[in-house]
Order: C-alpha cells, then structure tokens, then sequence
C-alpha cells in the first residue's frame, strides 16, 4: 500500500451546518456483506440528465455485459453499456417518449465482452485520448458528472478539477469503509488511468478513518477529509470548499467505487459490475449490507425482507432517490442504497395543533423535542402544502455553503435564472437541495425545480 499521504498531510474539514436526519432501520457499524443475486437489471434514464438515447438494440435482443446500448444524441461519442448479459426484456418510455429505463433479463450464463487489460506501466504508456477512449468504451464515462448542470461531460473536454467521493452521509446508507473495504489496489489503478486525462488537479475526498485509499505520488492529487453532518459527504458541498464550479470553472466528481471498478475492469479485461449496497428503513425486517451488483432489482433485493404493510421502496437515499416502482424498479448508477419508508395515507385533522410526542420537527415545535434525539419512522406524508417562502433560517441551518439560500431558493422557485446564477446557483445539482426540500416549511420540493432550470440555464447563459 502506497504511503505517499501519510494522515499528517491530509486537510481536514469539518462541516457544522448539515442535518443527520434520524431515521429508523439503519445499519449495525459491523455489518458484514451477504451476497444477493437478482434475476434482472436496468439502465435508468434519469440518472443521466439531457440523455436522449440513440438506440442500438431492441425489445428480445441477447446483449453481452459491457455490449454497447445506446449512444447519446444530446453529446455525440457517450456510450451506454449493458449492466448484465441476457436478453433485452423492455424498453420503457414515459410522457412526451422520455427514456424512463432499458431491462436486461439475465442469462445462467452470462458473456460479457472482453476489453484490453491494463496494468500501472501499460496505463502510464496511456495518452489522454486513449484513457478517454477506454472510458467511453466500457461505458464507466458515463459515471462521471460534469459541473455546473450536473451531467455527463461531454467527451473531448476536460475539467478544472476532477473530485473523487469517497464519502457517505446519506441517511440510512453504509459508511465509506464498508463500500470500500479491500479496494485499495483496483482503486489506485482507476485513479491512475483518470489521471492520464490532463493536466488537473485530483481532490480524493475521503471519510475520517478510511485508511491508505488512494494513496498516490502524483502531486496532482490532494487528499482531503471531510467530517460532520450531512451533506458532509455530497461532492458539491467537497467542491465549494475547494474549488466551487462556475460555468468558467467546470469540474467533474466520480463515486469511488466507480473508480475502484474501473480499476477491476482494467484488471479484469470486463466490465465490472459487482456493487454493495445497504438495505435499510423501517418496512426492511432486516437491515443488511448486500453484495449485489450495478442496476439491481430492488425487488429480488428486498425479497423476503419486507415488513408487511405499505411501503414506499426508494433506490437512493430518503432524501434524494427515485421511487422504484414498474420501470423505475431498480437500482440507480449512482445509488449506494436501497430505502424503505411508510406511505403516508391520508392527511391527518389538525395534525399541527396536535402535542406530537411521537413527530420529529427541525425547528422543534412538536412535544416529542424535549425526550431527547431518536430514531423516527418517517412517511412520505408531506404534511402540508405549498406556502410562501418565508426567511426563518431553516435553510441556512442545513446548508454549509456560503451561499444566501433563502433569496438563492426564492429565485429558483420564481425562475430568475440571472439572480440565481449571481447568487452561486450553477454549484448546485438536485441532491444539494434535498436537505432544504426535508426542513421546507413552505413544503417546496426543489429538486425537479432545480432541474428544469438547470437545463434552461444550459440553453441559454
């Protein structure tokens, strides 16, 4: 193991605004991994924003693991990749024909198409079109996001700095060590051949106690810790301290476990697809870390291990995953978790004049503040709705950017695209806001508004 950056050199940050959001059904911190196999996986389409596929199969074909999909029609030369080897069960389209999900049904015996191995010299021989063209070829390009907007970069550019998450804060989700344990060797080794796409900086940005990952002689790489509360572990919280994005300053981020399975697939000459995930919430019986691999079913996930009664599955975290339900039913590029939480039926009468022993309240207004932090088995009731945004603080308390966010959310609420990108709008992707969207006593849900307007702002600053 490289000893290039003993602890002594590694900044430390911590983060003291955020919010732990004290949920129900987490982890032990001695989970061990159980294997879990699925029957099935999926291409999500939301997890790439703008993505307008060019499709290269259809509904019955057979496709090899790692076998080419679909191209990208909105940046020319990005490549999707099959998760798995079977037959192409479904193509899912949603409103207006939007790309909603591609399902593989997974062959016994399962082929997957062989890429040239890679070993530390051959990577060093590498120049940076040849790393990048190895990147768009096993389709790991597509685990890179590109900010401002929150996308796949588009190949042919490069970044201002490259940030490498490997962090967790999410609620309900497993620690950096525990998705990274015994990955040191293929993580350098995909941190190496990232290295050959230019000139820039490299910031790994780590968990406290996370050990020797991603030790390194080039002095282009900078390790930095980050400790506190959510979003403590979020790459756009890493990028504004280090280096915040402006349409100027573009910086690219990528999950270390991406860039640990990169370093399998040069070892391996195929794409690797292994993944651990954590399964947690009140409606799982029995919490667990799986290994399963990349766009898992949550359903062959789950099964056995649901509470009965009604539950709403979430691949991601509470506060900023996709619902997986019919097509969406599966595990998301960049999801590390599979959620389970109470669907919350009907609205309560006069639930806020109510003592609310049992509720949970940021700004503490429920009776339940004074026994004390624990554990709450959330719903999806909303409790309300939309309202004007008034300046109490909620916002600022859970952000730790240095950012004015209550005029910041207002203008994006409005759509003032000049006022938000003054205000430092253009550093923020969906899953920044989360916590905003959590604390909201308005009850806005600011991701899909961020979202839309991002693309705006794309079309026209």
């Amino acid at each position: 193991m490289s000893t290039a950056h003993p602890v002594s050199d590694i900044e430390k940050i911590d983060i003291r605004r955020g919010l732990d959001v004290p949920v129900l059904g987490g982890l032990a911190s001695d989970a061990e991994p159980v294997d879990q196999a699925v029957s099935s996986v999926a291409v999500i389409g939301p997890d790439y924003p703008r993505m307008r596929p060019t499709l290269h199969v259809e509904e019955g074909d057979k496709v090899a693991c790692g076998a080419l999909l679909f191209e990208c029609k909105s940046y020319p030369g990005v490549r999707y990749t099959a998760p798995g080897g079977g037959v192409v069960r479904a193509i899912n389209r949603g409103r207006k024909r939007v790309f909603l999900s591609l399902i593989i049904d997974l062959d016994e015996d399962e082929s997957f198409v062989e890429f040239p191995t890679r070993d530390g010299g051959a990577i060093d021989a590498l120049d940076a079109d040849a790393a990048q063209s190895y990147l768009i070829e096993t389709g790991i390009w597509c685990a890179l996001h590109q900010r401002p907007y929150g996308r796949v970069p588009t190949p042919g550019t490069r970044p201002a700095a490259l940030f490498v998450n490997a962090c967790s804060s999410e609620p309900l989700g497993a620690s950096a060590e525990m998705l990274l344990a015994g990955e040191d060797e293929p993580f350098q080794l995909g941190l190496k051949l990232l290295l050959r796409l230019g000139e820039f900086p490299v910031y790994v940005c780590r968990a406290p106690g996370l050990g020797a990952l991603g030790g390194s002689a080039d002095a282009r790489v900078h390790q930095v810790e980050f400790s506190g509360p959510h979003p403590s572990g979020l790459s756009g919280t890493h990028m504004h301290f280090l280096s915040p994005a402006t349409p100027q300053h573009v910086n690219w981020s990528i999950d270390a476990v991406e860039v640990a399975a990169l370093g399998r697939t040069l070892m391996q000459g195929r794409l690797s697809v292994e993944r651990r995930i954590a399964l947690g919430g009140a409606g799982v019986h029995q919490p667990r870390l799986v290994r399963t691999r990349m766009g898992a079913a949550t359903a062959d996930l789950l099964a056995g291990n649901l509470e009965d009664g009604s539950w709403r599955v979430i691949s991601g975290s509470p506060l900023s995953g996709h619902r997986a339900a019919g097509p969406m039913a599966y595990l998301g590029r960049s999801h590390r978790q599979v959620s389970v939480i109470a669907e919350g039926g009907e609205r309560q009468l006069m639930r806020w004049a109510r003592p609310g022993w049992g509720e949970y309240s940021k700004l503490g207004v429920f009776a339940g503040k004074l026994l004390g932090r624990r554990l709450h088995a959330f719903s999806t009731l909303r409790g309300g709705g939309e309202r004007a945004i008034l300046p109490v603080g909620q916002y600022e308390e859970v952000t730790p950017h240095d950012l004015l966010m209550t005029p910041l959310l207002k203008a994006l609420v409005t759509g003032d695209i000049e006022l938000l990108s003054q205000l430092g709008g253009l550093e923020l992707i969906e899953e920044d806001l989360a916590l905003c969207t959590f604390v909201c006593p308005s009850k806005y849900e600011f991701a899909p508004i961020l979202r839309s307007v991002l693309n705006r702002m794309e079309d026209e600053l």
